[in-house]
């Protein structure tokens, strides 16, 4: 997998709300709380299966270790409220719970300009009577989905330049092509890598 498609994996950095709920999975909807600043933000969640529904708010941001290790780390955590923000949680009710996402930690590893590895570290409280076990085999099989969604959702932007999602990169010109890409062609440079082609930029 190319590196700018493992890099593109923090996309809703940018705009979750138009895009996360057409490939995460029961995602009915997400939003920006609050952009703090390129690599960090907070962000709202929804997720509808029917009769079961839950919603969240989560505080995260990303570290840039790609000069000194070669990967980027997102760490995150839920949050109740955040200052100067109103967030649209749902009301708690028979069929809805606010989850807690209690530590979320992502290692994307850029091992060379056409592979890369991610690993994925979270503890979740989805607020569900069912057995830890069940809970815990339900979120590892949703991670592993979630990452494939992921991967193949950079990888359709990346074939496809002119999609909305692509069209949305090469509009917020100022996170995409002015803070995270001359930081992807100064790994490149560093390690002697010929920069691929983006096709998403134009």
């Amino acid at each position: 997998m190319m590196a700018w498609k493992a890099l593109i994996r923090i996309v809703w950095w940018s705009h979750p709300d138009r895009f996360i709920p057409r490939w995460v999975p029961f995602c009915s909807h997400s939003g920006i709380v609050d952009r703090v600043n390129p690599s960090e933000l907070v962000a709202y969640f929804n997720i509808n299966m029917k009769l079961l529904s839950r919603d969240g708010c989560i505080h995260a941001y990303g570290i840039d270790a790609l000069q000194e290790h070669g990967m980027v780390l997102l760490i995150g955590s839920s949050v109740e409220e955040w200052p100067g923000h109103d967030i649209p949680f749902v009301s708690a009710g028979w069929l809805h719970q606010t989850m807690r996402i209690k530590a979320f930690h992502a290692i994307i590893e850029v091992l060379s300009p056409h592979s890369a590895r991610t690993k994925i570290i979270c503890t979740v409280d989805p607020k569900v009577s069912v057995p830890r076990a069940v809970v815990n085999y339900a979120i590892k099989k949703l991670a592993g989905i979630l990452l494939y969604l992921l991967q193949s959702q950079a990888a359709y932007i990346r074939e496809h330049p002119e999609c909305p999602h692509a069209v949305r990169i090469r509009e917020n010109r100022d996170f995409y092509q002015e803070w995270l890409l001359p930081k992807l062609m100064n790994l490149c440079e560093l390690k002697g890598w010929e920069l691929p082609p983006v096709g998403y930029f134009g």
